[in-house]
């Protein structure tokens, strides 16, 4: 024996106030949705410029820094990340801080190249 289901559709249209209602929900979830896809929780930037000790140093005429550190999020920064930022850093060492369980490690990477094996 077979079961059928009837589903009833309602229209909304001609219920002003429940349109104006739905419609500022609709907007509303959309507003919020925009501020998450705009968020860029994991990105990953520049963050500190770290300059060597210096009794002469300044604030309004720094020099170069030693080296600009990044905090990366949860995740290690990808090969297209890590040459992204080195660009950034205009040749400047680009060293990367993590900090987990109160410890903290600080990672720099060079360029290798490994020859072709025949």
């Amino acid at each position: 024996m077979e079961k059928s289901v009837k589903s009833k559709s309602v229209s909304l249209q001609g219920m002003p106030e429940i349109n104006g209602v739905l419609d500022k929900e609709s907007e509303d979830k959309n507003f919020i949705i925009d501020l998450f896809n705009n968020m860029k929780i994991n990105e990953l930037r520049p963050l500190f410029d770290v300059y060597p000790p210096n009794s002469k140093f300044k604030k309004s005429s720094p020099g170069n820094p030693s080296f600009v550190l990044c905090l990366p999020g949860g995740h290690p920064p990808s090969k297209p990340e890590i040459e992204d930022l080195e660009r950034q850093c205009n040749g400047i060492p680009l060293k990367f801080c993590y900090v987990e369980y109160g410890r903290v490690s600080f990672f720099s990477f060079n360029k290798v190249e490994l020859p072709a094996l025949p």
